[in-house]
């Protein structure tokens, strides 16, 4: 057998492709447009739709409550038995749906009380309704099914022909509504393929109660707080910087962010790939599984340092290339950014794939509200002095804390054992 058929044969390796592949649709093309977009409409005007996509995440999390972990957990372990797997189907969709009133009541409210939303309040009900949709689509079905090409193909056809529309029609500074909306509707058609495709696959599908649709909130709440709680946090943070730097450092900040999180979802393809694979693999063999995931934690901690070399060395460049000579003050900020990639690759094995895999949800809980809280606390003490700064500097005390409950909580495991 060849090398190549081998390749193509190995199915964590071809996943790991197809979700890599859909990454750069939904973070590698953003990079590639991002010097037009950041230019046609300005820093100003960046800064307000980043805003405005950073709540879209916010609510996106909210309506997957937990999905890309517990319920791909549940799918990879189900996935030979039809039946449970079709109720379990049934059950998530009308779970999803329930969350629609308070999803538009949290959307109401951030206009009504924050000012940069209050004067733009199409961008927030834009982005919304992509977000409904990106987090009602089946994802964690085909991730636990290990059959990563459906969503790959889809992002990457409909986040491309969304980028093309941006180039061909944003002409000027008052069109960042145009750019939510093409993305928004990007969501709404991979939302309805992935739903079409799954349709294919389901042998029956009856409604179920709504006491059952609640019992997914009940499997998934542990998982929904470990994706939530940093989000929002984070989310609430950004509000605060937004209020206290002005739209052009908000810009700034942006700018380095939306670079930073290109660089930071190279970790997130092979992490799902390897997810569904590892939870399989544990529940028959725990020492080949944690062998497999000591093999990944250093071979991704030593990518997230070189990726933190580049960006620390060639900042100037990167935003130069990237984002153009008016956004040059985003580089300091872009370095503190990069600081965090080599921390995020460890805490994200250490916590997202092992301790969920061992399911021990309510531990990694644990950690994630006292890293948060951490990260909240170190804002604010920093605001005042390093304004955009700020952020990125409680985004390192993050991942630092984050790690030190993971090793003290895996030391104190070892110790009682």
């Amino acid at each position: 057998m060849t090398l190549k058929k081998r390749f193509f044969q190995n199915k964590l390796l071809g996943n790991s492709l197809y979700l890599y592949l859909a990454h750069f649709a939904d973070y590698i093309l953003l990079i590639i447009f991002l010097p037009f977009i950041a230019q046609t409409l300005g820093a100003e005007e960046f800064g307000k739709i980043s805003l405005a996509q950073t709540f879209g995440i916010f609510i996106i999390l909210f309506f997957e409550f937990g999905s890309s972990l517990a319920l791909t957990r549940e799918v990879s372990v189900k996935k030979q038995n039809r039946l449970e797997l079709d109720m379990l189907i049934g059950k998530v969709f009308l779970s999803k749906l329930l969350l629609f009133p308070i999803a538009l009541i949290i959307a109401f409210l951030c206009v009504r009380l924050v000012p940069v939303f209050n004067e733009n309040p199409s961008h927030i009900f834009i982005v919304s309704i992509g977000a409904f949709f990106q987090g009602l689509s089946p994802f964690w079905y085909f991730q636990g099914i290990e059959k990563m090409k459906k969503i790959a193909l889809s992002k990457f056809f409909f986040r491309l022909l969304s980028f093309i529309a941006i180039f061909f029609f944003i002409n000027s500074n008052e069109q960042g509504w145009l750019v939510l909306l093409t993305f928004s509707l990007s969501s709404i058609f991979i939302c309805l393929y992935l739903i079409f495709q799954l349709s294919k696959e389901i042998d029956s599908l009856s409604l179920p109660l709504i006491s059952q649709a609640v019992n997914v909130y009940r499997i998934s709440k542990s998982s929904f707080l470990i994706t939530i709680v940093p989000v929002f946090v984070q989310s609430v943070t950004v509000l605060f910087l937004s209020s206290a730097i002005g739209p052009l450092q908000l810009g700034f900040y942006y700018g380095a962010n939306r670079i930073y999180r290109a660089a930071n979802s190279l970790f997130g393809p092979i992490g799902q790939a390897f997810f569904p694979n590892i939870a399989r693999i544990h529940s028959f063999n725990e020492q080949k599984a944690f062998l497999l995931t000591k093999n990944f934690f250093f071979g991704l901690t030593l990518f997230g340092i070189f990726m933190f070399l580049i960006i620390f060395f060639f900042s100037e460049q990167v935003v130069l290339i990237f984002l153009g000579k008016e956004y040059l003050g985003s580089s300091s900020i872009l370095i503190l950014f990069g600081v965090a990639l080599p921390l995020t690759a460890v805490s994200h094995v250490l916590g997202r794939q092992w301790l969920i895999v061992k399911k021990k949800d309510i531990e990694y809980v644990k950690c994630i509200i006292f890293s948060s809280l951490v990260f909240f606390v170190c804002f604010f003490v920093c605001l005042d002095r390093f304004g955009a700064m700020s952020f990125p500097i409680a985004l390192i005390a993050y991942e630092i804390s984050s790690i030190l409950f993971l090793v003290f909580f895996f030391i104190l495991k070892f110790k009682i054992s």
